[in-house]
């Protein structure tokens, strides 16, 4: 599946070419950003948003929540949104159970 494809060589190019990761606004409406943020957070890579300013894995979490919310309300097909916000949820958790102040 060439979408597949695509993915693996953000995924690869991420994880060994670059050291922060900046989100325009509104990222957490599209598959492959909300893709990306996940394989930044995995990589340990710091994310922004397109003014500079940190986005934290409870923030990035947040605002992906809002956006599934949003558009199924609107009856928009989710396709990956889902899948990599349980991902990034249970992420959140075991970094909750390994941190006692928490996930920041």
């Amino acid at each position: 599946m060439e979408s597949a494809r695509v993915l693996a060589f953000w995924e690869t190019l991420l994880r060994t070419r670059v050291f922060r990761v900046f989100f325009n606004d509104n990222w957490q409406y599209s598959s492959g950003c909300v893709f990306e943020f996940a394989v930044a957070y995995d990589a340990g890579l710091p994310t922004f948003d397109a003014h500079g300013a940190p986005i934290s894995l409870g923030a990035g979490i947040g605002l992906i929540e809002r956006a599934v919310a949003e558009m199924a309300a609107d009856g928009i097909v989710l396709n990956s949104l889902s899948t990599n916000l349980v991902r990034l949820g249970s992420w959140m958790e075991r970094r909750k159970s390994a941190d006692p102040i928490g996930a920041r």
